[in-house]
C-alpha cells in the first residue's frame, strides 16, 4: 500500500514541475521578444513597400530610462537581392492585411499578447501557371495558401495566425513559387505597431 501513496506524490510532483514548465513556455518569448523593457503605445498598422533601411528604437532594461537608436534591416529584408535575375521580376505578387485581436479590423488597437491573423493574398501576373505556391511571414510562420497552384491572372490568399509583441518592428512577409522554367518570388515589408 505504501508504495501507491509514493506513485501518486511522484505523479503529483511531476505534473506541478510540467504546470511551471508550461508557465516558463508561455512567458519566456514574451520577455525575450520584447527585451524585457517597455515600448511606446501605438494605435497605428500600416503595410508598404520600401527599400530604404528603418531605423529602429528599443528601450534598454525596466528600471533604466534611456532608449539606443540603430539603423538595421529587418530579418529577411533584402532590397539589393530584389532583382528580376533573382526572381523579382512581377511574375508574382502579393499584398498583406494584419487583423487581431480575433478578426477585428486593422483599425483596432492590437495589444501585447493578442492573437493577431495575417492574410497575405497572392496574384500570378503571368500568362502561365504558377505552381508550389509558398509563403511566409517572418516572426510569425508559414502562412498556409488556399491553393498552392493559380492559373494565369488568378489569385489565393495566404493565412498565418501568431502573437503580437508590444513595440513598433518591421515584418517581412514573402512569397515563392515556380512556373515552367524559374522560380519567381515577392517581398512586402509591413510595419506592425502594437500597443503596450
Amino acid at each position: 500500500m505504501q508504495s501507491s501513496g509514493y506513485l501518486g506524490r511522484t505523479i503529483l510532483i511531476t505534473l506541478l514541475a510540467a504546470g511551471l514548465f508550461g508557465v516558463f513556455l508561455l512567458v519566456a518569448p514574451k520577455l525575450t521578444a520584447s527585451g524585457g523593457g517597455t515600448a511606446a503605445a501605438t494605435t497605428t498598422l500600416a503595410a508598404a513597400t520600401t527599400t530604404a533601411p528603418i531605423t529602429v528604437t528599443t528601450t534598454t532594461a525596466p528600471a533604466a530610462e534611456s532608449t539606443t537608436t540603430t539603423t538595421q534591416e529587418p530579418q529577411g529584408w533584402n532590397p539589393e537581392e530584389m532583382t528580376p535575375e533573382n526572381g523579382y521580376d512581377g511574375s508574382v505578387t502579393i499584398t498583406s492585411a494584419v487583423s487581431g485581436p480575433e478578426g477585428a479590423s486593422e483599425s483596432a488597437i492590437i495589444a501585447d499578447g493578442d492573437a493577431v491573423s495575417w492574410q497575405l493574398h497572392v496574384t500570378n501576373a503571368t500568362a502561365g501557371e504558377l505552381w508550389g505556391v509558398y509563403a511566409w511571414v517572418e516572426g510569425f510562420g508559414r502562412a498556409y495558401c488556399d491553393s498552392r497552384h493559380l492559373d494565369a491572372g488568378e489569385s489565393t490568399d495566404c493565412w498565418a495566425v501568431g502573437t503580437a509583441y508590444a513595440g513598433v518592428s518591421e515584418v517581412v512577409a514573402w512569397v515563392n513559387a515556380w512556373t515552367d522554367e524559374r522560380q519567381v518570388k515577392d517581398q512586402v515589408l509591413v510595419e506592425l505597431a502594437v500597443a503596450d
